[in-house]
């Protein structure tokens, strides 16, 4: 387990299922929804933890183990090329990285060729303990996240809108300080305005990158 954790295990996993929960009932197909988990993790982070926390979009790349290399974005030289059509999105907090997707690393290496069984993981690392290049991978969680503001702010004008303030309040009508307190299950609006009860997701997580 890393050291100097921003937020616990039992904190993030908390984070995790919440997210989860709501952005697979609202669009269903959670494995391409690199932002929404993480708009909504840095949402709950900043108003539930008071941190200063925000998202970042761009490039990534991470040693899975077992010579496996998930990437987001092209690699060129010792760059991570990112666009709006292929990106990774992850949360900035002070020096830490937090990536609020990891638990589904699994699922998505399997959409890109890889098969190798990935048990859900956490994903929170100091910025100072990233590779230098998308290049030097070697050991399993060796890492290369690397911003593209202009990419950031274009996702962050693009999600700003009703339905994401709706969502991320949802969350936090949702989540509660101690976790232990928190509901099983919620209700929120669907697309035609209907109420619907939702289960909190139940994905267990154990270890760390």
């Amino acid at each position: 387990m890393p050291n100097n954790l921003v937020l616990p295990l039992e904190d993030y996993q908390q984070i995790y299922q919440t997210v989860y929960s709501i952005v697979e009932f609202e669009m269903h197909d959670v494995k391409g929804m690199c932002y929404p988990f993480n708009f909504l993790g840095a949402g709950i982070l900043s108003k539930a933890y008071s941190l200063n926390a925000r998202v970042a979009c761009g490039g990534a790349s991470i040693n899975l183990g077992s010579n496996n290399i998930l990437t987001t974005g092209q690699i060129q030289n010792n760059s991570i090329l990112s666009s709006p059509q292929e990106f990774h999105c992850w949360v900035i907090v002070n020096d830490s990285i937090i990536d609020f997707r990891s638990p589904l690393f699994e699922s998505i290496a399997k959409l890109k060729g890889l098969n190798h069984s990935i048990p859900p993981k956490m994903f929170q690392k100091e910025i100072s303990s990233m590779s230098s290049s998308p290049n030097s991978l070697i050991n399993p969680g060796d890492f290369y996240y690397e911003e593209n503001l202009s990419l950031t702010d274009h996702m962050i004008n693009l999600n700003t809108n009703k339905l994401s303030d709706y969502l991320l309040n949802c969350c936090l009508d949702w989540y509660s300080i101690p976790i232990t307190d928190m509901k099983k299950s919620f209700r929120l609006l669907d697309k035609r305005g209907i109420s619907q009860k939702i289960k909190l997701n139940y994905t267990i997580i154990k270890d760390a990158w």
